[in-house]
């Protein structure tokens, strides 16, 4: 997308609105624990789906990060 950002689109007017940055990491125990100490949020339990784990993080400055980590197998 270039050009000027349109700040009366929905996503922007809406309150609490963030899009999700999505990582695959090897250790999403590891990565939790070291976001929360630097002053991040867990938004809810880590899942463990069929295939994995995941969790959703709340960044400091309000950014939602989706955490993925593959089965072993």
């Amino acid at each position: 997308m270039s050009g000027p950002i349109d700040l009366h689109r929905e996503a922007y007017c809406s309150t609490g609105y963030t899009p999700f940055l999505s990582f695959s990491v090897l250790d999403l125990q590891q990565t939790v624990s070291n976001m929360l100490q630097l002053g991040a949020t867990l938004d809810g339990p880590i899942k463990y789906p069929g295939n994995g784990k995941v969790a959703a993080v709340r960044a400091p400055d309000g950014q939602m990060l989706s955490l993925y980590e593959a089965d072993a197998s």
